[in-house]
């Protein structure tokens, strides 16, 4: 952002805006423009404003939107560009006060990055229907193809990816709301997380459909797989790219390394954005923050959430496997904090050990998400007497499949 050539030249009437946006969404078709300017000459982090431009008011001779590029996905978005050549704007067309147009495009993009997961799971949704009809539907070797060890395993993984980036897009979702202060780590692995997991579910759903997974036309409902596959690509890109959104982390790793190691935890925050029973507060944008002072309340609630669930394994509530597959997951999450706590910041040239650590300390935000959503909402009256193994809770407690329906070949897709 910091490389933009837009500049807007003050008058005495506001501004007069010179050079190209390229590429932005919509730019053929919009009547306003949130346009992110240079204002200062040598620009800077101060150097920057945000200008609401509206085009029905300004003259064809000083801007012209530039042609829309083909795209390889969405290919029904116009991606297109604006050019503006001393284009005159009012003042009121400022956003804010002059300089503070990088902090105001930083904050807005918390919100977005966290909104951009209902994208992925559009996609997954849609994915995982269309594998699990064909999986009823078609037959090899005589036998189901849902009835195959190989497709089942495939189909239920990806289910559990999807419960996986449905429960971290939810209690970061309500986070917007009930800790708008740590949006700066949620937003970046969000971002990161749910687009990762959800490409990586549609190419293990490709392969239960085998070459139908590629083929347009009336192959496999009219190529609707390779649609959503190709269309999704785009996710991990805009809004911030994948490896911005991990560099985003590691730049935040001091204060995630003192926010775990004070265990500092918005308890009531916290708690507010995992109870889906419970409306979320008031969303309040001044609470929002470039960076996070002690990081995420998510990662440090995991050693009390582990405890928890030790206490309701020992009294049979939950089978002891979860405990300990909870207990696992705040060593892991120690051990990484401990390797961040190393790392040594470097303005430029970061090293993808440094991103790999922000990848686990993501896979920890996931999993402390999902055991926060089960804690707050689980319903202790489903279960009752005590769980000797896992089989058991499956049955008694929980549901017996992960895909509903999947031992007797319903076609329907899976509630989610």
């Amino acid at each position: 952002m910091l490389a933009g050539q837009v500049r807007a030249t003050r008058t005495p009437d506001g501004y007069r805006l010179t050079g190209e946006k390229w590429l932005i969404n919509n730019a053929t078709r919009c009547h306003l423009l949130s346009v992110l300017a240079r204002t200062a000459e040598h620009g800077g982090p101060r150097g920057f404003s945000v200008l609401l431009v509206d085009r029905r008011v300004l003259d064809r001779t000083n801007h012209h939107p530039l042609p829309a590029v083909r795209l390889h996905g969405i290919r029904g978005a116009d991606i297109s560009g604006m050019a503006f050549c001393d284009a005159p704007v009012t003042a009121a067309a400022l956003v804010g006060t002059e300089g503070t147009g990088l902090e105001t495009v930083l904050k807005s993009l918390q919100l977005t990055r966290t909104l951009c997961a209902a994208l992925s799971l559009g996609a997954a949704d849609q994915a995982l229907a269309m594998a699990v009809r064909y999986a009823s539907g078609c037959r090899e070797f005589g036998t189901p193809l849902i009835e195959l060890p190989q497709a089942r395993r495939l189909l239920t993984d990806s289910y559990a990816d999807l419960l996986l980036a449905e429960a971290v897009s939810l209690v970061a979702g309500r986070a917007i709301h009930a800790l708008a202060g740590e949006l700066s780590v949620s937003s970046a692995i969000v971002k990161y997380f749910v687009p990762t997991l959800v490409h990586r579910m549609l190419c293990r759903l490709s392969a239960v459909l085998g070459p139908r997974a590629h083929l347009l036309g009336a192959a496999y409902e009219h190529g609707r797989f390779q649609k959503v596959q190709r269309d999704h690509r785009i996710v991990g890109i805009f809004d911030g790219s994948t490896v911005v959104n991990l560099h985003s982390l590691v730049n935040q790793f001091p204060s995630l390394v003192r926010g775990y190691r004070q265990m500092h935890v918005e308890a009531a925050g916290l708690r507010r954005a995992a109870s889906l029973g419970e409306p979320p507060p008031y969303f309040d944008r001044d609470r929002l923050q470039l960076v996070a002072p002690h990081g995420s309340s998510l990662v440090p609630s995991l050693p009390a959430a582990a405890d928890e669930l030790g206490d309701l394994a020992a009294s049979g509530q939950v089978p002891v496997s979860l405990a300990a597959l909870a207990g696992r997951l705040r060593n892991a999450a120690g051990q990484v904090i401990e390797q961040m706590a190393a790392h040594r910041p470097a303005a430029t040239d970061v090293p993808a050990a440094a991103l790999t650590l922000a990848q686990e300390y993501a896979g920890c935000f996931a999993g402390a998400a999902a055991i926060q959503l089960w804690l707050r909402n689980r319903k202790p009256s489903g279960v009752q007497g005590t769980c000797e193994s896992e089989d058991e809770y499956n049955v008694r407690g929980s549901t017996h499949t992960l895909i509903p329906g999947l031992e007797n070949g319903d076609p329907r897709p899976p509630g989610v």
